[in-house]
């Protein structure tokens, strides 16, 4: 991509769906199946169209060749659409995530310099813990014959695991129902989507139930972590000599310095935690759902996966250690085979910040992109056999067909790559070798009834399960 020179075609010149006169395709862009709608197209008009949001043009990609030029590109050439920035910064819930230009790059290093603080020797016993207390609860709820929400069961392992891992503070909505931490979180990404779609910003002009809601939501989750930030600040001063020994992502941030040696602001600490609270625990939980989803139709690789756990697992409940969970190569080919069918991100919400030529195509500066980040992956040109669920590929060095690309990028790529994809994952594989370690797993209902719901990111829906003790 360089910088248009006055050659290539314009952007009203690539196939699309045919727009109405104001509305445009607006009509058609169902917030919640938004990701179905847009894939439906690029398999209709291309891995190159156009379409428009009212009266804004819009492009989607998904060529993945060029996806990896346009996520590379970033931050000088492309950003996150505006609104999300302006959106999230509404809520109150800044951070590195939504930030842009000038202000991304030090939240960039704050997040990394304290995410890096999260790989210490403490992070894989506060997993342990908080699996330890899931598989109770999920022994329980087998013996009573529960049917249980795989979400929520997801969504509790990540909320406490992220609390622990990023402020210190054991939450424990595992074995608390009701905890109101859940029900705030379950709020802020679907608040998020249906104003990033919105056609206009009705909410500064009128605010229903639901936006009333989010704020009190917002509002009491800032309340709680400022209180665990000063809790975290009193620690530090009491305790200096002990300051460097801290693995919470919360006191690493608050004793990050920028480029000048200087702290960073209190808003800009509490905007991120609110970021990683939110996305972590969100795309984690929906991510391992579907490979629940994906495993209750395949018994035979089921078998494969156990075949695994229990040699490495042995009789223990859960992985006892990290140098376990790295042998979890099935497991992870699970994962990675859900991540390819199922990405939880399918969609990034992209703007180009110049001028820029795409494949030909003249895009001036604040043009919508979006990219597409799964239609290439359940293809076959990119993945022999894609619309299957084939775990084994993974095991080999490189799945991919001739054209050289995989088309499999769910955490992103480029200077602005998920840096909590290696926790993620970790997390992932360490939970889906407990579940069927010591579990048979039975959907409840046909496969048909489990939809696909988006809300900034994409989660099953009516996705419930009941659990049997296994019998080794």
């Amino acid at each position: 991509m360089a910088p248009v020179n006055g050659a290539g075609r314009k952007i009203a010149e690539l196939p699309g769906p045919r727009a109405l006169p104001l509305f445009g395709n607006l009509l058609q862009l169902d917030a919640q199946r938004l990701h179905l709608v847009l894939e439906d197209w690029a398999r209709s008009f291309g891995s190159l169209y156009a379409f428009r949001a009212g009266p804004k043009r819009t492009v989607a990609v998904s060529d993945p060749v060029l996806l990896e030029q346009i996520l590379r590109a970033r931050p000088d050439q492309y950003r996150r659409i505006g609104r999300i920035e302006s959106v999230l910064a509404e809520l109150e819930i800044p951070g590195v995530f939504s930030a842009e230009g000038a202000a991304w790059r030090p939240q960039r290093r704050l997040m990394t310099m304290s995410l890096s603080t999260r790989r210490s020797t403490d992070f894989y016993p506060r997993l342990q813990l908080v699996l330890e207390r899931l598989f109770r609860r999920w022994r329980a709820a087998s013996g009573h014959g529960t049917t249980l929400d795989v979400v929520a069961e997801f969504k509790r392992l990540t909320v406490d695991l992220t609390m622990l891992l990023a402020f210190g503070h054991d939450a424990n909505t595992i074995e608390h129902d009701g905890d109101e931490l859940q029900k705030q979180l379950r709020q802020i990404l679907p608040i998020l989507n249906r104003r990033i779609t919105a056609p206009f910003p009705y909410w500064r002009f009128f605010r229903s139930p639901v936006d009333r809601r989010i704020d009190r939501a917002v509002f009491e989750l800032r309340e709680r972590l400022s209180r665990l930030i000063a809790e975290a600040r009193q620690r530090l001063d009491a305790e200096p000599t002990r300051a460097d020994k801290r693995s919470d992502l919360l006191s690493a941030m608050l004793l990050a310095r920028d480029e000048a040696g200087q702290p960073f602001s209190d808003e800009l600490i509490l905007g991120n935690a609110l970021q990683v609270l939110v996305a972590g625990q969100d795309t984690t939980a929906a991510t391992l759902a579907w490979a629940v989803h994906l495993l209750c139709e395949q018994p035979d690789v089921v078998a494969w996966l156990r075949e695994e756990v229990d040699a490495v697992v042995g009789s223990a409940s859960v992985v006892e250690s990290a140098e376990e969970a790295a042998r979890l190569v099935r497991v992870d080919a699970v994962l990675q085979e859900a991540l390819r069918l199922r990405s939880s991100s399918p969609v990034i919400f992209l703007e180009s910040v110049t001028d820029v030529v795409l494949d030909g195509v003249s895009v001036p500066r604040g043009t919508w992109v979006l990219a597409l980040t799964r239609v290439a992956a359940l293809r076959d040109e990119h993945f022999a056999r894609a619309q299957e669920f084939l775990p084994e590929r993974w095991l080999d060095a490189a799945p991919v067909a001739e054209s050289g690309s995989r088309g499999h990028i769910p955490f992103g790529s480029g200077s602005r790559i998920c840096p909590g994809r290696a926790l993620a994952l970790t997390e992932m594989r360490v939970a889906l070798a407990m579940l069927y370690g010591n579990f048979d797993v039975q959907r409840v209902g046909p496969p048909e009834q489990v939809g696909e719901r988006f809300a900034f990111i994409v989660e099953p829906t009516r996705l419930r399960v009941k659990l049997q003790p296994r019998v080794r």
